[in-house]
C-alpha cells in the first residue's frame, strides 16, 4: 500500500509540474494575441522586440550540479550525475528591455555517497523539476544580437526517488526554494526566429534522508547547479 501511494504521489507531482509549465507557456502565447498587428507585419517591418511580445523556445540543456554536503553517521559527500535534457521556455516582454522568463523541464539524477565509512554507496536515482522564473534585462532588444541578464527564483520538486539496492532501503529529498541568476543572448537568424544560448546558476539547498540496513542517514546538500542550454525560439 505504501509503495502504491508513493507511486501515486510522484505521478501526481509530475502531472502538476508539467501542467504548471504548460500553463505558463499557454498563458504567454495567449498574451501574445494582444498584439495581432505585430504578428501580421511583414519581415521588412520588423524592428526587434516590442512591449507585449512573447518569445517561445526550446533548448538542449546540460544540468550540471555543483554539490557540497555534510553527511551524518557514515560521512562522505553526496555526488549527483550530470544530465542532458530538453527544456521549453517562454519570455513575456513588458517593455523591449524588460521581460519575465519561465522554464518547463525535468531531469533524472543518479546520487552517490562518495568516500563514506562504507565506501562509495549508490543512493539510487531521483527525478527533479526545477521550476524557475526570472526577470530579464535585454541590452540590445532592437538589434540582431541581444545579450541579457536575469535574476529570480526557483522551486526544486523531487519525486520518484528510487534506492539502488541494499544497504539502501529508502531515500527522500525535501523540495526546496532557491535563487537563480542568468546570463544569455538571442541572435536573430530569420524574421522572428532566434538562436539562443543561456546559462543559469541556481543556489538551492535540500535535505536528504536515507534509510539503510545500517540505520538512518541524514544529509544536508547544496546542489547549486549550472543549467546551460542552447536552442531556438520564435517571437510572437
Amino acid at each position: 500500500m505504501r509503495n502504491g501511494m508513493a507511486k501515486f504521489n510522484w505521478i501526481e507531482t509530475a502531472i502538476r509540474g508539467t501542467a504548471a509549465g504548460l500553463g505558463i507557456l499557454g498563458l504567454a502565447i495567449g498574451l501574445s494575441a494582444a498584439a495581432p498587428a505585430a504578428m501580421a507585419a511583414g519581415p521588412a517591418a520588423d524592428t526587434g522586440i516590442h512591449a507585449g511580445d512573447v518569445m517561445v523556445g526550446a533548448r538542449f540543456l546540460a544540468a550540471l550540479p555543483q554539490v557540497s554536503s555534510t553527511v551524518d553517521n557514515i560521512g562522505g559527500s553526496i555526488a549527483l550525475t550530470n544530465e542532458y535534457v530538453p527544456e521549453l521556455y517562454a519570455t513575456y516582454f513588458f517593455t523591449p528591455h524588460i521581460g519575465v522568463n519561465a522554464i518547463a523541464g525535468m531531469a533524472r539524477f543518479g546520487a552517490t555517497d562518495k568516500g563514506s565509512a562504507a565506501g562509495d554507496v549508490s543512493l539510487g536515482s531521483v527525478y527533479l523539476i526545477p521550476a524557475t522564473i526570472t526577470a530579464q534585462y535585454h541590452i540590445l532588444p532592437k538589434g540582431p544580437f541581444d545579450p541579457y541578464v536575469g535574476a529570480g527564483g526557483s522551486y526544486f520538486m523531487f519525486f520518484d526517488a528510487q534506492p539502488a539496492s541494499s544497504p539502501v532501503l529508502n531515500t527522500k529529498y525535501d523540495n526546496a526554494f532557491g535563487y537563480a541568476f542568468e546570463i544569455g543572448a538571442n541572435y536573430r537568424i530569420a524574421h522572428r526566429w532566434y538562436a539562443n544560448v543561456d546559462a543559469t546558476k541556481v543556489m538551492v539547498h535540500t535535505v536528504s534522508n536515507v534509510d539503510s540496513t545500517a540505520g538512518h542517514v541524514h544529509a544536508n546538500v547544496s546542489l547549486d547547479p549550472w543549467l546551460v542550454g542552447v536552442g531556438v525560439a520564435y517571437r510572437f
